[in-house]
């Protein structure tokens, strides 16, 4: 890797989601254990969250993630295009069909959020390693043992996850294994402050359109 925190940008979508929260922890991807050894804040804001359901397809999807969230415990409400309305008053929803409304989602400032879990994993004993370079991944009968770095030392371990991002392609092809990743360009637009935007109003995500948008700071508006 190289520093922790490249990457965590201000303008980072900053997004801490329960919609797929509850298989995140059936795999053991335990986040919070971090964060709670860290004893740091993350600027969690709890806006809550609105994912939209423009089509039938993405309607039956969506009810059947929030059926089985709510078995785990995730409060996912499925509200109608008036509700969205009510929640974000410059949606437009006349092609929407439903909404799916997670209250105690929100977003997090990035930076805040990757200091805490660095210094959380560290408090639990987790080393980490910047400015080091993976130059191959170990493998035996087919499985990911350990990595070696760059110097040539290896790091044996029970578990490895590819997480270099637009890289990871590369990184798995040295193994025959085919990750179809693609790294995609795009942009994102922040508004000027608007007397009619309440910082308060929950993140919406439309996939339709493939686009998000939130309130990050007072009265302005990314997307």
């Amino acid at each position: 890797m190289a520093q922790v925190f490249e990457g965590a940008l201000p303008h980072a979508r900053g997004r801490d989601g329960a919609k797929y929260g509850a298989a995140r922890e059936r795999l053991g991807a335990r986040p919070g254990a971090a964060i709670a050894a860290s004893a740091a804040g993350t600027g969690f804001k709890p806006c809550g969250f609105v994912e939209l359901a423009a089509d039938a397809d993405r309607l039956h999807e969506y009810r059947r993630i929030a059926a089985f969230n709510r078995k785990e415990g995730v409060d996912v409400q499925e509200i109608s295009a008036r509700e969205v309305a009510g929640l974000f008053p410059l949606c437009r929803t006349d092609d929407v069909l439903a909404g799916f409304y997670v209250p105690d989602d929100g977003r997090v400032n990035p930076v805040d959020a990757t200091a805490a879990l660095a210094k959380g994993f560290r408090n639990l004993g987790g080393t980490l390693l910047e400015n080091t370079s993976v130059a191959d991944v170990l493998a035996s009968h087919g499985r990911a043992t350990g990595v070696v770095l760059e110097d040539g030392s290896a790091i044996q371990s029970d578990y490895v996850v590819n997480a270099t991002g637009m890289w990871a392609r590369q990184l798995g092809e040295r193994h025959g294994i085919c990750i179809p990743n693609q790294a995609a360009e795009h942009y994102y637009l922040v508004t000027d402050a608007m007397p009619e935007v309440d910082p308060e109003w929950p993140v919406v995500e439309d996939p339709a359109s493939h686009t998000y948008v939130m309130t990050p700071s007072a009265r302005a508006v990314e997307l």
